[in-house]
């Protein structure tokens, strides 16, 4: 089965290819009494999942399962959305999280496919979106959050620092050397070395 994209924006399908082409496929009957469980792998040319189709529709159909809180196959459930509304700080912390990782600057939010990504399944999302000022503010300020809580964290460890250099080069072919903060925590009997990014100088 293959996907494509019409004129309108929605999705097609075509069986021009089987499911398992994209992907393998894990299907049970939900009946808590139905002990039918099928792990369906397809490759290509494999056969359809018409027989637990067909199981499911007759498993549905018994009196002592109308009752049963049963939902149908994994295959076709539709999951419930948990939360409806947009959470503003947990998406702007993801957004910057996902910046810093990955080395993208701040008017990546400015891009009309960045802000797609999100409005296209979720139009709400337009309302919480931040610009690159806002994301600019979000940086510096987590920073700050994490540069008091690790003081108040390494200011309580008894033991002594080990301070070494990292020198590496981003894609872009920019050339940084990094301050690293190394040390030992001992949690019972358990000895697990640390480390972490203190300052960095390009």
């Amino acid at each position: 089965m293959a996907l494509s994209v019409s004129s309108d924006g929605s999705l097609s399908a075509s069986a021009s290819r089987t499911v398992g082409d994209i992907l393998p496929l894990h299907c049970c009957c939900a009946v808590r009494h139905c002990r039918v469980y099928t792990s369906l792998k397809l490759a290509k040319n494999a056969g359809s999942h018409t027989g637990l189709s067909n199981h499911i529709t007759r498993c549905n159909a018994r009196p002592e399962n109308k009752t049963d809180g049963m939902i149908q196959g994994r295959l076709f459930e539709k999951k419930p959305i948990v939360n409806s509304e947009p959470l503003l700080a947990e998406t702007r912390h993801a957004i910057i999280v996902w910046m810093a990782q990955n080395g993208h600057p701040f008017t990546v939010v400015d891009q009309p496919g960045f802000k797609e990504m999100f409005t296209r399944s979720f139009p709400a999302m337009a309302a919480v979106l931040p610009s690159r000022k806002m994301v600019k503010d979000d940086l510096q300020r987590v920073h700050n959050i994490n540069r008091e809580r690790l003081g108040n964290h390494l200011s309580q460890h008894p033991g002594v620092f080990h301070i070494s250099t990292d020198g590496w080069t981003d894609r872009s072919g920019n050339a940084f050397i990094g301050i690293i903060c190394n040390w030992t925590e001992v949690i019972g009997t358990t000895v697990k070395p640390r480390s972490v990014l203190i300052d960095f100088a390009s």
